[in-house]
């Protein structure tokens, strides 16, 4: 008998998991993404890709991607999203449900490579998601976008950078619509029942979110951490509407069910979607079953 009832679409991912304990292993990973990412097709579903340069965080250059579809109205509204992988992991065209976004939303979709820990952490990553959304606002009129309607989407690590940067958009000014935050990255203190009991769960474990923080935010002993660098330390008064899914047997469970209920005590509407029999990442399977 399994120690988790995970659903029957998923168990693919039953003896999967990612050891991130030494940069080593980050480093082998990355090289298997940067493989997979020049196989990525160009057009899916009539939508294509374009790649673009901003400026991120102290003016270095960073790259967006933009899924475009092949027909779509001027000043439309925009998805802007930041990809998972822990923050040390991942890039901008590791998340195949973007092609179905901008199909299905019929908008653009961009997707920006934040730079990577533990070479560049905080604050560089969530610095170059904000930099996207101030470019993209900046130059709406110009993409074709209208800046009053932007939805800001994150899954993991990334979804996490998706809940600050909305704060950091509420501070700056900047409208933002809606956020979407899939099995997010809240918290560093990795101390809910769920990271307690989740030692040896499939994907994601207690463990390496330990590792996690510890590349992207190292601080010393009783140091406080910065502003935006975990959302669940920052104001939530006056956000975006927010949708929250977490997974259930998942070590980041209990912080992204926590965050949507102390959304909602702000006075932010939010609604989460606690999904049964899932692993952390369960969505990004090729074959998708009823509960993705």
């Amino acid at each position: 008998m399994d120690k988790y009832n995970i659903a029957r679409e998923f168990r693919a991912l039953k003896h999967f998991k990612l050891d991130i304990s030494s940069q080593k292993n980050i480093i082998i990973v990355r090289e298997g993404e940067g493989l997979l990412k020049h196989l990525v097709k160009k057009k899916k579903f009539g939508v294509s890709i374009d790649c673009f340069r901003i400026p991120g965080y102290l003016g270095e250059m960073i790259e967006v991607y933009e899924y475009h579809p092949v027909q779509r109205q001027e000043k439309t509204p925009f998805v802007l999203h930041f990809h998972g992988g822990a923050f040390a992991m991942g890039n901008a065209l590791n998340n195949a449900l973007l092609y179905s976004y901008a199909h299905q939303l019929n908008c653009p979709v961009f997707s920006a490579d934040y730079r990577l820990a533990p070479e560049f952490p905080f604050p560089y990553g969530v610095n170059d998601c904000f930099a996207a959304l101030e470019y993209l606002t900046k130059n709406a009129e110009a993409l074709g976008l209208d800046a009053s309607r932007v939805v800001i989407t994150g899954d993991s690590a990334g979804g996490g950078l998706a809940a600050s940067v909305c704060q950091m958009a509420r501070d700056k000014g900047i409208p933002v619509s809606l956020q979407v935050l899939i099995y997010p990255v809240i918290s560093n203190a990795c101390n809910t029942p769920s990271m307690m009991a989740f030692t040896d769960t499939p994907v994601w474990d207690y463990q390496n979110s330990l590792h996690m923080w510890q590349y992207y935010l190292p601080l010393k002993q009783g140091e406080t951490p910065p502003k935006y660098a975990v959302p669940a330390l920052g104001d939530l008064t006056n956000l975006a509407p927010c949708y929250i899914e977490t997974a259930e047997f998942d070590p980041l469970r209990d912080e992204g069910n926590a965050y949507a209920e102390a959304l909602i005590q702000a006075g932010v509407p939010a609604h989460l979607e606690a999904t049964l029999g899932t692993v952390h990442g369960y969505d990004q399977l090729p074959k998708k079953g009823p509960i993705a």
